[in-house]
This record gives structure tokens, C-alpha cells and sequence, in this order.
């Protein structure tokens, strides 16, 4: 007969492979060992505390616990009030009795673990003894004798009973944790002597938990507990997009993220490649992997970089699985199109002019400081705007350096002629040559539409359905603006011969379908062979989502004439407030082209969120914290990442709250001035009326004693 099992086993499944899994927390281990459950359980912040009684036989509770205060003449205010400090268990109520003593400056007070409310306060008058009568012994009597016994003129202090048990400390330590973790605060916080002070002022019973436990514990719990969010809400999605792309952190290790979209973003998995080289075989094998861990069959575009071996990757998983359509990133797409415009001959000299400008100005400390003293006296403060370098790797940023230098015209010109050490040639720039500041005012104009376009795109939010009429309007733009630019005739025609290519790359069949299935204009702005492939493309996905194929079609003629079922007049009433996405979804169960909507307008087109996750992951492995494993970082990056995504609805809820109120008081604080204003010009124009009149008067009986002495 075997040996009997310990309860600790009816928390856990045992496996297959004879591991174990809490069945609260989900934390696995390899080997089944009784000591490590219990252990787990009594700290498992996800199980039930009336659960965890179970395995607490040992447990003793003590029934009478009684602590004398020492004599106030030799104690400090510190020390007597921790020993005022009487645990009792929150759980259950405690009974309170208070014993007179002869001492006048000793008492004793004794705490029976029967009927005592765990909020209990008891006032203490220091410096005086604590007669009470026998008959007061219930704690309302107490409570208010007690009350009736301060002195106003004398200091006291007020000693509660506070206990916590382990649960609940357990479980304001994992809320502790969330909020550095997700924060980006450092753990160092727990350890300082303030931040102890603090906590022990809110809640006295409650122990903050140490660098490490934070480093280990908490942090695999917190990640165990964020990956079974995302993979929750993954399981609930039908229809899935992955991003991937590759990165190296503070310590040159190079790294590979991956975000799924559905369409949101979230953040799935991370890969130190380690020895690896970022082969096409090896990208495509990681990728590979990803997609079976949370159903292969629900994956439909994969989107990244546009470098080659992505790309190559890319192909092999097409050649693999022919359901799979490839994307690359259009964000990065149209970057790579402000570098073409930014490295013309013709504009090579102007841009060299442009940055040294600002590098002039932010270099010199001196020359900062006046230029600031004249920005403050003549701009306003909510409409001053600091001069901007343009970052190398985002060449978009080139517009934030000329708007910057428009915005300052004048008050780079007040410099040009203020005491400022500045050489004569950057003055004469600045003054006199007028050509420099229209450079700048065509270089805005060609340059604002394509970083306007790029921020689009980067957002969360579904845009597949808008490219190809983004891309064509972008079109026309340039057509418009480059003969109008510092661009010479051959730069001209280059670069739009490259805007073609790069649109041609990046415009494919799925952007078409997409305009298609946006109910707000039905493809009714395609050319014929652009509607072709649309269609097409919209058939083809049908077939491999195994509808009919005659019944799709059908349904796609009735819905591009608004006949049949889409006849309904209330189907297409308030789509100008309304996503396609959100649109598509709202007639779930009504036609088979829905699903086939869905999988289309959910793809992303870029890939941002990846980009966002090295953001946070830089933030979090810093310089300041390069201690950290690069595991480790990566864990923090994936629970504070994804927390964000998930409550990213109020957090935009709360910021624009916030600037609605910071706006409502600008207006006011304005029609105060305004008011103000009005006031004061009132008043002197009083003074200047009165003055007036004064004045006349003057002349009057001047010119009267004038005739007067005539006569």
C-alpha cells in the first residue's frame, strides 16, 4: 500500500510528463516535491485564503496577548508608540480590557483575542496615570472614557491594533510590484529608509518585500500572470497578424521581438538570438514557432522590416504555408523616402546650412541664453518652440528641424544683430538672404505630407483600409510640390520614379480588397485592373478559409450594389463615425463575406508596435540599470509593455480628461487678461477724457477774459 498523499496535492495537476501546475496561478515544476507545494500554496497570492487554512495544522493562535507601556518620563514619542503597537488578527474580532495600575505614569494594556474590532483605537494621554472603573470593561465604555480623559494642552498619541496576515501582505506586495514593474521604477525603492517610513505610516503591519524577492518572485509572478492575459485573450481571437523585428540592447546582445495583432498589438514573445546569425532560415524557423504555439491556422499576414533577409525569411514561410501573406512596413517604406528626397545633390548645401544653424546656437551656452532671454520676451510661452537637431536614423525628423527654424525666424534675426558672438557669415544667412528662408518654406511643403502620412500609420489602429488612397493623394502632393522645391529638374523626376517603385513594393492585392470592403467607398475609386486584383484577392481568401465560393461572390455583388440584404438602409447610415473594422463586426452571423472582411481590415500595416517594445525596452535597461540580465529586462519589457496595451483605453480616457481641464482653464485664465485688458483701457481712456474736458475748460475761460480785456 502506498503512502497516503498530503493535502498540498489537491492544489496541483500532475502532468503527463509527471510535472506539476498550480491550479491557481498556473506556476509549473518539474518534480513533485510536498515541501515546495506547501510552500507555494502559503504564498500563492491567487488561492483562496480559506483554502490555505488546510495546510496550516500547525498553526497556533495565541489566545491572550498583554504588553505594559513603559514610564513616559524616560521613553521617546518613537518608542512608545511602537510598543503601543498590538497585533491582533484582522480575521476575528478581539476583546480589549484596560487595567488600572497605582503608577501614574504606567499602564497596561491587555488585548484577549475574542471580540476586538481590528480598527481599534485607544488614545493614551502621556505624562498622566489611567484610572478606569471597574464596571467600564466593554470597549464602547472604553473607547469613550478614554476619549473624555484627553487634555487639549498635552501631546498624545494614538495607538491602533494592526495585524496583517500573510495573504493579504502577499497580495499587496504583488500590487506593489505591478506598479514598479510596470512604472519603470527602480527596486532600490523598497530598500529606502523613507520609502519604509512611509509604508510603515499608512499600513505599520505591512512589510515591503526585498530587491530580490521583487528581481525573482514577484517578477515571475507578474510575468506568469501576463502571459496568461495575453494568451486568454489571443485564444479568443479568430483572426491574427504577427510583426517581428530584430534589435540589440545596451549590451550589443542582439534580440528579436514579436507582437501579434488582433488587430490590437500585443506582445507575445522575445528571443535572445545569442550566437545566431540573423539568417533568413533561422528568422523563419523562430517565426515558425511563434505561430504554433498560438494556432498556426489562425495567422494571416506577417509584417516586418524591409530589410533582405527579413524579406527572404518572408519567402520561405510563404513557400511553407500558402495561406500566409506577407507584408513590409510602410512606415519604414516611406522613411526611406524622405532619405531619398534629403540626400539630392541640390539639397545636400541647403540642409549643411540648416543644422548649422542649430548646432551654433545649442553649442554655444552663451548664445543659448540670449537666444532663450529674446524667445521668452517675444514669443508666448504656450507657442515657443526650441530649436531641433534632425536624428540620423529617422529622417523624418528633418521636418521638426525647418519648423523649428520658421517658427524662430524672428528670433534668430533679433539675435543675428543682438551682442551674440556669431559669425559674420551665419548673420548675413540670417538677415539678408531671403532665398535660405523660402528653402526652408518648400522643404515644410514637400516634407509635411510624407511624415504626416508616417504618423498615421503608426498608429494601433486599423488603417489598411485608407493606404492606397493615402499613397495616391501623396502622389498627386509631390507631382504638385517638387517643381516648386530647391530640387533640380533630373532630382525631381528621380524621385519620383523612386516613389513609384517604393509604392509599387509596398501596395499590394490586400490593400486593394481592403478599399474594397471599407463600406465607405466600395472600391469606387480603384482603376479597372486595381478592382481586378482586389476582387481576386478577396476570392482567394475565401477559398482558403474554405466558403463557397460561388455563394461569396454573390454576396459580394449584392453588398457592392446595396441590394438584398445590404439593401437596408440602416446598415449604412453613421459610417462617418464608425471604423469599417468596427462596422464588419457589428454583422457577425449575417454573410459569409463578414469573416472574410474581418481577416482582411485587421491586418497591420507597419510595424510600430515592435518598434514601441525596443522603446520601452531601452527604457527599462538603461544605462543606470545595466546590471540587469538581459532575461530579466526583457520580462519587465513584456509585463509593462502589455499593461499599457491593455489599458490603453483609460489612459487616453484619463490624459484627455486631463486636457480638457488644463484647456477649460487656459480660456479662462485668457478672458481674465482679456478682461483685465478691456478694464484698464477703459479706465485710461476715462483719464484721457477727463483730461480732455479739463483742458477745454482751460481754453474756454482763457478765450473769454481774452474778449473780456478786448472789450
Amino acid at each position: 500500500m502506498g503512502k497516503k498523499k498530503g493535502p498540498a496535492w489537491n492544489f496541483f495537476n500532475v502532468k503527463k510528463d509527471k510535472s506539476i501546475q498550480c491550479k491557481y496561478c498556473n506556476t509549473e515544476y518539474k518534480h513533485a516535491n510536498v515541501n515546495k507545494m506547501d510552500k507555494h500554496i502559503k504564498k500563492c497570492f491567487k488561492c483562496p485564503a480559506g483554502l490555505k487554512k488546510v495546510l496550516n495544522k500547525d498553526a497556533k493562535v495565541n489566545e491572550f496577548c498583554c504588553t505594559e507601556i513603559p514610564n513616559m518620563a524616560t521613553t521617546s514619542n518613537l518608542e512608545f508608540e511602537e510598543h503601543l503597537r498590538i497585533d491582533v488578527d484582522t480575521d476575528e474580532p478581539c476583546q480589549t480590557s484596560l487595567m488600572s495600575s497605582t503608577s501614574q505614569n504606567n499602564a497596561t494594556i491587555s488585548v484577549t483575542k475574542s471580540s476586538c474590532s481590528p480598527s481599534l483605537l485607544e488614545t493614551v494621554r502621556p505624562g498622566t496615570s489611567t484610572n478606569f472603573s471597574s464596571e467600564m470593561s466593554s470597549s464602547s465604555n472604553i473607547t469613550r472614557l478614554s476619549k473624555s480623559r484627553i487634555d487639549d494642552t498635552s501631546t498624545f498619541l494614538t495607538a491602533f491594533v494592526d495585524r496583517m496576515d500573510e495573504t493579504s501582505n502577499e497580495v499587496l506586495n504583488q500590487h506593489l510590484a505591478k506598479a514598479i514593474f510596470v512604472s519603470g521604477s527602480p527596486f532600490s525603492l523598497v530598500e529606502h529608509p523613507l520609502w519604509i517610513e512611509f509604508f510603515k505610516k499608512i499600513r505599520p503591519s505591512y512589510c515591503l518585500p526585498s530587491r530580490f524577492r521583487l528581481a525573482s518572485t514577484h517578477l515571475d509572478a507578474q510575468y506568469s500572470e501576463m502571459q496568461c492575459e495575453v494568451k486568454r485573450q489571443l485564444s479568443e481571437s479568430k483572426h491574427l497578424h504577427l510583426q517581428c523585428d530584430g534589435w540589440s540592447n545596451i549590451r550589443n546582445e542582439s534580440i528579436i521581438n514579436f507582437v501579434i495583432s488582433k488587430p490590437e498589438p500585443l506582445f507575445v514573445d522575445f528571443v535572445m538570438s545569442k550566437e545566431n546569425r540573423h539568417e533568413a532560415s533561422y528568422l523563419a524557423q523562430q517565426i515558425e514557432k511563434v505561430m504554433k504555439d498560438h494556432g498556426l491556422e489562425k495567422f494571416f499576414v506577417i509584417i516586418g522590416d524591409n530589410a533582405a533577409n527579413m524579406r527572404a525569411a518572408f519567402r520561405l514561410i510563404k513557400e511553407k504555408y500558402q495561406s500566409i501573406v506577407p507584408l513590409g512596413c510602410l512606415s519604414h517604406l516611406l522613411h526611406l523616402l524622405c532619405n531619398d528626397i534629403l540626400h539630392c545633390k541640390s539639397v545636400q548645401t541647403f540642409l549643411s546650412h540648416a543644422t548649422e544653424i542649430v548646432k551654433t546656437i545649442k553649442r554655444s551656452h552663451l548664445v543659448q541664453a540670449i537666444f532663450m532671454r529674446i524667445q521668452n520676451q517675444e514669443v508666448k510661452k504656450s507657442a515657443a518652440i526650441s530649436l531641433k537637431l534632425p536624428v540620423k536614423t529617422r529622417w523624418g525628423s528633418y521636418l521638426h528641424c525647418f519648423q523649428s527654424l520658421k517658427a524662430n525666424k524672428f528670433v534668430l534675426q533679433t539675435l543675428a544683430v543682438s551682442e551674440a558672438q556669431l559669425s559674420s557669415e551665419l548673420k548675413k544667412r540670417l538677415l539678408d538672404d531671403e532665398v535660405f528662408w523660402v528653402l526652408v518654406e518648400k522643404m515644410i511643403r514637400i516634407l509635411k505630407p510624407i511624415v504626416k502620412l508616417i504618423i498615421s500609420l503608426e498608429s494601433n489602429d486599423p488603417q489598411i483600409h485608407l493606404v492606397n488612397r493615402q499613397f495616391n493623394d501623396l502622389e498627386n502632393t509631390l507631382s504638385e510640390q517638387l517643381p516648386m522645391s530647391p530640387l533640380e529638374k533630373a532630382d525631381e523626376k528621380l524621385i519620383l520614379d523612386k516613389f513609384k517603385r517604393r509604392k509599387e513594393f509596398g501596395i499590394g492585392p490586400i490593400h486593394l480588397a481592403a478599399e474594397i470592403l471599407n463600406p465607405m467607398v466600395q472600391g469606387g475609386d480603384l482603376k479597372p485592373f486595381d478592382l481586378l486584383d482586389g476582387l481576386t484577392f478577396i476570392y482567394e481568401v475565401g477559398q482558403q478559409m474554405k466558403l463557397d465560393n460561388i455563394q461569396l461572390k454573390t454576396e459580394l455583388v449584392h453588398y457592392r450594389e446595396k441590394d438584398g440584404l445590404w439593401g437596408r438602409k440602416i446598415l449604412w447610415e453613421g459610417l462617418e463615425s464608425m471604423s469599417p473594422l468596427l462596422w464588419w463586426r457589428s454583422l457577425r452571423g449575417t454573410s459569409i463575406i463578414v469573416e472574410v472582411a474581418l481577416r482582411i481590415l485587421s491586418a497591420p500595416v507597419t510595424s510600430a508596435a515592435t518598434e514601441r517594445t525596443f522603446s520601452t525596452f531601452s527604457w527599462i535597461h538603461s544605462k543606470k540599470r545595466n546590471r540587469f540580465t538581459s532575461e530579466r529586462a526583457a520580462k519587465l519589457t513584456y509585463v509593462s509593455y502589455n499593461w499599457k496595451l491593455l489599458h490603453c483605453n483609460e489612459e487616453t480616457k484619463r490624459k484627455k480628461q486631463k486636457l480638457d481641464l488644463t484647456n477649460k482653464n487656459n480660456t479662462t485664465q485668457e478672458n481674465e487678461e482679456q478682461e483685465n485688458e478691456q478694464s484698464c483701457t477703459s479706465e485710461e481712456d476715462s483719464i484721457e477724457t477727463k483730461k480732455l474736458c479739463d483742458s477745454s475748460e482751460i481754453l474756454i475761460s482763457e478765450s473769454g477774459s481774452e474778449i473780456s480785456d478786448s472789450e
